[in-house]
């Protein structure tokens, strides 16, 4: 089961004040959906303030990462990144940008719910070149816009996935995707599968 809020108003998670309230409201509806089908989830503790990187002056650089981006070296013009920590949720995510902050590439873990989502949306709508549970592993290539891993954990599977940015995949990956950057992507995947599933109790996660 998972929860997502979205709202109409004229408010944005730009502004931290207003990402606890968002939150509350996603765990208390996840609180009362648990009770109601009787899933018996572990409740934590009330959310007072909320750690997420949306806006571009929260780069830092690579090297000094320590949560979601922590492991990832620097290279082929990869240099910044915006991160969370690591706090055993069931979605993170890790940004990785150039000097300039262009975006380079979206690495993201899913857990649980979230894979099973995943697996679900791409079976439905996307086919092929996609993250699906039938292939463990997928290094990306050219003409590929995602490379995934995947690893067990005690809630089912989890999903480790690489997207590269606009530019840097689909029609234009021909050109772009050269042996030295395909080789840093595996490496950068590879580490922030690894740390994230150890992070989760899950098995080391399958190499492509």
């Amino acid at each position: 089961m998972s929860v997502t809020v979205e709202t109409t108003l004229d408010k944005t998670l730009d502004d931290p004040a207003n990402r606890p309230e968002f939150a509350r409201i996603a765990t208390s509806t996840a609180a009362k959906a648990s009770k109601a089908r009787r899933c018996g989830a572990r409740l934590g503790q009330p959310v007072r303030s909320l750690g997420l990187p949306v806006d571009e002056t929260e780069y830092r650089p690579l090297g000094t990462a320590d949560g979601t981006c922590s492991g990832i070296n620097a290279s082929q013009g990869v240099s910044v990144a915006t991160e969370t920590e690591r706090g055993g949720a069931p979605y993170e995510v890790c940004r990785l940008a150039d000097t300039d902050l262009a975006m380079r590439y979206v690495l993201v873990a899913r857990f649980g719910p979230y894979t099973q989502e995943e697996f679900a949306d791409n079976q439905e709508y996307y086919g092929e070149d996609v993250p699906s549970p039938d292939t463990p592993a997928h290094a990306r290539r050219p003409g590929d816009r995602t490379g995934w891993t995947t690893a067990k954990c005690s809630d089912g599977q989890a999903l480790f996935t690489l997207e590269a940015a606009d530019g840097r995949g689909g029609d234009e990956a021909d050109e772009t995707g050269s042996s030295s950057e395909l080789a840093y992507e595996r490496a950068a995947l590879r580490a922030f599968a690894e740390r994230s599933a150890k992070a989760h109790g899950c098995s080391t996660p399958v190499r492509s």
